[in-house]
């Protein structure tokens, strides 16, 4: 387990090609760790309807949230929020847990945890917001 001395060092971000980033604060512009996501999980967000209707809209919000130990992060999706679990190495991003019911694209997320819950939000293009409880499995 990291220290939280450790934790704050560490800095994400993540870019129009998917890539999601791990920096260093001591380290100036070196990575740390680098992960790659799908396109709809950083925009543009489109939304398509009837009679050639189309709607294009970029990120405004946040496009990743961690839950409070910093082991799992949250991302936008065509249809929900997708839950990742980062993995030390070269192992990556582990997808662990999708939460569906939007019927237009994420474009921004949420996470609040507390003691042995959490609380995930997401919100879609077409004005929905999803909460979704997620309780921690006991060992």
């Amino acid at each position: 387990m990291e220290s939280y001395a450790c934790l704050i060092c560490r800095v994400f971000s993540i870019g129009e090609d998917g890539k999601f980033i791990q920096w260093n604060i001591h380290r100036s512009g070196v990575k740390q760790s680098e992960y790659l996501l799908s396109q709809d999980a950083v925009g543009p967000f489109v939304l398509s309807g009837y009679s050639g209707y189309k709607q294009v809209q970029v990120a405004r919000g946040r496009l990743f949230a961690f839950d409070s130990e910093g082991q799992h992060v949250l991302t936008c999706s065509s249809s929900g929020g997708l839950i990742f679990r980062l993995n030390k190495g070269d192992a990556g991003l582990e997808s662990v847990l999708s939460l569906g019911g939007h019927k237009a694209p994420v474009v921004t997320v949420d996470w609040c945890s507390a003691v042995d819950c959490g609380t995930c939000l997401t919100a879609s293009m077409d004005g929905k917001i999803k909460l979704s409880t997620l309780l921690a499995q006991k060992p």
